[in-house]
């Protein structure tokens, strides 16, 4: 069967302004948010085990690249890849 990791990509500078989130922080909580997501249903309702969630579709934190991502946003997902394996 097909699987996939999806994720917003996260990235603070360098880049055009309609593309980039304000603030690193920002960037952060965003991608935070974007993996919490997949573990909540239609209703909002948490599904329980917050780090379960679907066989086929997990969350993926995706910087964009170096020269677009702070290394404070680099340093704020890499928190984050730890948190959410």
């Amino acid at each position: 069967g097909q699987r996939a990791f999806v994720g917003r990509v996260a990235m603070d500078r360098h880049c055009p302004e309609n593309y980039a989130d304000k603030t690193a922080e920002e960037g952060v909580k965003a991608s935070e948010a974007s993996c919490r997501a997949f573990f909540v249903d239609d209703c909002g309702s948490d599904r329980g085990d917050a780090k379960k969630g679907s066989a086929l579709v997990k969350p993926a934190l995706t910087p964009r690249f170096v020269p677009t991502s702070s290394p404070k946003l680099l340093e704020g997902i890499g928190r984050l890849a730890a948190q959410w394996p």
